[in-house]
C-alpha cells in the first residue's frame, strides 16, 4: 500500500491549469477551469467545507484508500467508505462500526487534488485543519467509480478561491518536551521491542485492531498482519486491506497498559506531548487468547534482552 499523504499544501504560487497538460486529465476537463489551481505539482480544486453532505457523497465513490495522520503515525484502509451518520448539533459524527470518529470543529477546508504519476492519474480529497495541516486523505483507487467522484466535485466545488486560501499554510511543529507519562499499570517498551512485538503479530496470525488519531479524526481497521517493513526509523505493519506506517524515532514512550472494561491490554504509543499517536488492541468480536499469548512470550523475550 503506498503511502502518499502530505503534511500541507507544498510552497509555490498558485498558476492556471490553462497551456498545461492538466487540461487534458478527464476530471478538470468537466470542472471550472477558473477553479483549478497547480500547487506545487498537483492541481487543487476547493470544495464546499460542508462535512455532512459531503460524506454522503463520498461512500459513493465504491472501493477507495482512506488515511488518517498525525506527526508519528498514518493508518490506511483500502474498501468501499462506510455511512457516516452526523450528531444533530453537526460538531461530530461517527462511521461504519465504530470505525471513524469525526470531530468537525477542528476542520476547516477541502481540496480535490489530481497529479499525474507513471503515466497515470491520481486523485485524492484532503480535509485539513485551520493550518493546512491533513487530517483525513481520501484517495480513488483503479476499482473506483470516477463518474461519481466527478459528479461529487461538480456539485460541492468551491467558487474560484482567493490566493490567501491556496497559499503553504504552514503551522509550527509540536514543541518536543518530556512526554505525559501513563500512570498506574503499565509496562514500558522499547523501539526494538516494539519491532519484536510486530514481528510475533506476523508469526501468531493474530487479528487486532489499530486505530490512528488526530484532533479532528480518529480512525480504526481491522487487521491480520502478513507485511513487516522496516527502513530506518520507519515501520509498516499491514494486511492486504489495511496498514500501519510509524516513525518510532518521534515516539516518545511506547507501553502496555491493561483495559479497566475488559482486562485486555492494549499497546499505546505516545508523541513527545504525550498525546496517543496509535493503539492497538485485541480486534472486535474475536477471543483475545491468541494476543495475551502473544504479549506474554514477547514480555519473557523482552525480559531476557540484555541490559545496556
Amino acid at each position: 500500500m503506498m503511502f502518499l499523504v502530505y503534511s500541507r499544501i507544498p510552497q509555490g504560487q498558485c498558476a492556471s491549469i490553462a497551456g498545461t497538460v492538466f487540461v487534458e486529465n478527464p476530471l478538470l476537463s468537466s470542472t471550472i477551469f477558473a477553479n483549478a489551481h497547480i500547487v506545487g505539482r498537483r492541481v487543487l480544486i476547493p470544495i464546499l467545507p460542508r462535512w455532512a453532505v459531503l460524506f454522503r457523497g463520498v461512500k459513493t465513490f465504491g472501493r477507495v484508500v482512506s488515511f488518517c495522520r498525525n506527526g508519528c503515525a498514518v493508518l490506511g484502509r483500502v474498501g468501499v467508505y462506510p455511512e457516516v451518520l452526523t450528531t444533530p448539533c453537526g460538531q461530530s459524527a461517527g462511521g461504519g462500526d465504530g470505525d471513524f470518529k469525526f470531530f468537525f470543529p477542528q476542520w476547516a477546508r477541502v481540496f480535490v487534488t489530481v497529479e499525474e504519476h507513471a503515466g497515470s492519474w491520481l486523485y485524492a480529497t484532503e480535509f485539513q485543519d485551520a493550518c493546512g495541516d491533513v487530517i483525513h486523505k481520501v484517495c480513488l483507487t483503479s476499482e473506483s467509480d470516477l463518474e461519481a467522484f466527478r459528479w461529487w466535485v461538480e456539485l460541492n466545488q468551491a467558487s474560484n478561491p482567493s490566493a490567501s486560501f491556496l497559499r503553504d499554510m504552514r503551522s509550527p511543529w509540536r514543541v518536543e518536551g518530556p512526554a505525559a507519562l501513563c500512570k498506574g499499570d503499565a509496562r514500558f517498551l522499547s523501539g526494538d521491542d516494539l519491532r519484536m512485538l510486530f514481528r510475533g503479530m506476523i508469526e501468531t496470525e493474530v487479528s487486532v485492531r489499530i486505530s490512528v488519531g488526530n484532533e479532528g479524526l480518529v480512525q480504526a481497521a481491522r487487521v491480520r498482519p502478513n507485511r513487516l517493513k522496516e527502513e530506518g526509523a520507519c515501520v509498516y505493519l499491514g494486511d492486504d486491506e489495511s496498514g500501519l506506517q510509524l516513525r518510532v524515532d518521534r515516539l516518545a514512550e511506547v507501553s502496555l497498559h491493561c483495559s479497566l472494561s475488559s482486562s485486555n491490554w492494549i499497546l499505546k504509543a505516545y508523541d513527545a506531548e504525550g498525546f496517543p499517536a496509535c493503539t492497538v488492541e485485541p480486534a472486535c468480536g474475536e477471543s483475545s487468547e491468541g494476543w495475551e499469548r502473544l504479549l506474554r512470550d514477547s514480555i519473557r523475550s523482552f525480559s531476557k534482552q540484555p541490559e545496556e
